[in-house]
């Protein structure tokens, strides 16, 4: 009785069989370690410490980098916990909305979890306020071994460094176990002393192989997915052919998991034959849609649908559109957030099924980071289960523009230019015509700010201002911006006259679908001025 009592005590809330907290209990005699974390939104939080800093993290495994927003980043800057000698350059990245975004690369000096400190993290500073904060591979990695019980993540509690160089029975315990596996020739010791990624790999491997069930899948996917990590890390020190036999170990150990329905073991399948990690360097797009089919069809976890979502991404690149949509929706149901924004891209532009912008709508509202500017559209143009709505429009135009979403404060521009909803007021327009042109690189906003300089709309008219932002729009294809760069070389407005560039710019807009520069072409007869 007095074992029940504690473990209602330790897990009041908790609907857990008697069997799995007896399990927790005994495996905590061998260093293992419990944490619970908050399901929100279809997605695990774990609560952490950074550089001492409590912060909740979405437990993410897709992710490869752990990732902080301007505002925790900004805090640590401001207390000191982050300094100079920790940013270590710019880096891109990939919104779940398919946009590359500017990051900062950062090292994290700890990252407390639970008691168990992680040191020196590889992050990112995510340019955007309202980033969420995702603890990617560069920390989870570190964990080593870990599984997922309901909400219970539970991984070795075991934070030594192996210092190859001061701990000599170390050494040869990792030796011995890279000539037991035959990897000695795969993994050569000047590597195992000096990389700290393969030296923590191989150690990881070595406590591995050591427990006693190996036929359980969770051991098959840890074996195999470290393997797999093993062979990432050595293809960049030897030649991709010597490191073959350890890609052959960890796909023989994945494909059994997966027999044995291990979903995660299923999507890192799917991943490494989609990125080429064979011999060859080759895709094996067949293999990897396989497995991800696989995976998907084994349930409506976390990892199925994320099999089921990239599944959608490959039809959806091979414009597939029906399948696509069919993969897209089987995530997004089962709460893959990365299908939220390609789900509402479908309703969206009508791409597998009818065009419907109030179940577009519904999707990207639920997604992490909606897509304000397309769900300003929804409103501003309406149509397809919506009304026009002005005021709503400006309300997603607002929130994508706080953002940075590509083509919010072009809009704004718009509404303030044209007297939609706002006052005509060509100052403010200009304004959000620029911002959206200098931050965003949009094509559009230069072309308006070049022609609102160019005839003094809101600004002082300058032509060769006005040159110089049409040249911009031209040169990021905007057809309309080309016929105008065009003219102003024909003419020499803004600029020197040149018919030979006025030729080709007028050739380009009229091949990119803009009419008035064929009629412009045949009237001023500028093939006669044509490059060859």
């Amino acid at each position: 009785m007095k074992f029940k009592k504690l473990l209602k005590a330790m897990y009041p809330r908790r609907k857990i069989k008697l069997t799995l907290l007896c399990m927790l209990l005994v495996t905590s005699v061998f260093a293992q370690k419990v944490i619970e974390m908050e399901k929100l939104n279809g997605v695990y939080q774990i609560p952490c410490k950074v550089n001492g800093i409590p912060m909740k993290f979405i437990f993410d495994t897709g992710a490869s980098d752990v990732s902080i927003s301007y505002i925790e980043a900004g805090f640590l800057l401001k207390q000191g916990l982050l300094k100079e000698d920790d940013v270590l350059g710019s880096v891109n990245y990939k919104m779940a909305n398919g946009e590359i975004r500017e990051g900062t690369k950062i090292n994290l000096k700890s990252i407390d979890i639970g008691g168990t400190l992680l040191s020196d993290i590889n992050a990112t500073i995510v340019h955007n306020l309202e980033a969420p904060l995702l603890l990617g591979q560069t920390a989870i990695d570190k964990l080593g071994a870990y599984t997922i019980k309901e909400n219970l993540l539970i991984f070795n509690d075991n934070n030594e460094e192996l210092s190859l160089e001061e701990n000599d029975k170390g050494y040869s315990r990792l030796m011995n176990f890279l000539v037991k596996e035959n990897l000695i020739e795969f993994v050569p010791t000047s590597e195992l002393k000096d990389n700290h990624d393969i030296k923590n790999l191989v150690k990881k491997l070595d406590s591995l192989t050591t427990l006693k069930n190996k036929d359980n899948p969770i051991t098959q996917y840890e074996l195999g997915a470290s393997y797999m990590k093993l062979y990432h890390e050595i293809v960049q020190v030897i030649d991709k052919s010597k490191a073959k036999e350890v890609f052959y170990k960890s796909v023989y150990l994945l494909e059994q998991a997966c027999n044995n329905k291990s979903e995660d073991a299923c999507y890192e399948l799917g991943e490494n034959y989609r990125f080429a990690v064979v011999e060859n360097g080759t895709i094996d797009s067949k293999k990897s849609i396989y497995w991800y089919k696989k995976g998907a069809n084994l349930g409506n976890s976390l990892t199925s649908s994320a099999c089921s979502h990239s599944l959608g991404r490959y039809y959806k690149n091979s414009g597939k559109d029906d399948e696509a949509f069919y993969w897209f929706h089987k995530a997004a149901v089962a709460g893959q957030n990365d299908s939220y924004s390609e789900l509402g891209d479908c309703y969206y532009y009508g791409e597998g099924v009818s065009k419907d912008y109030e179940k577009a709508l519904y999707w990207y509202e639920k997604g992490v980071l909606p897509n304000y500017k397309k769900m300003g559209d929804i409103f501003y143009y309406g149509g397809y289960g919506i009304t026009m709505d002005f005021g709503k429009a400006v309300e997603y135009y607002e929130k994508g523009a706080a953002n940075r979403y590509y083509g919010s404060n072009t809009m704004l521009g718009q509404m303030y230019y044209l007297g939609e909803h706002f006052k005509v007021d060509k100052r403010k327009a200009f304004l959000h015509y620029e911002i959206d042109a200098k931050k965003n690189g949009h094509d559009h906003a230069y072309y308006m700010m070049g022609l609102m300089t160019y005839n003094g709309e809101g600004i002082l008219t300058d032509r060769k201002k006005g040159f110089k932002y049409y040249y911009e729009a031209a040169y990021r294809g905007h057809s309309a911006a080309q016929y105008q760069v065009g003219v102003s070389y024909y003419y020499g407005y803004g600029t020197n006259i040149d018919k030979a560039k006025s030729a080709s710019w007028i050739e380009k807009s009229f091949e990119n679908g803009y009419e008035r520069a064929k009629e412009f072409w045949d009237n001023k007869q500028l093939w006669i001025y044509k490059e060859d």
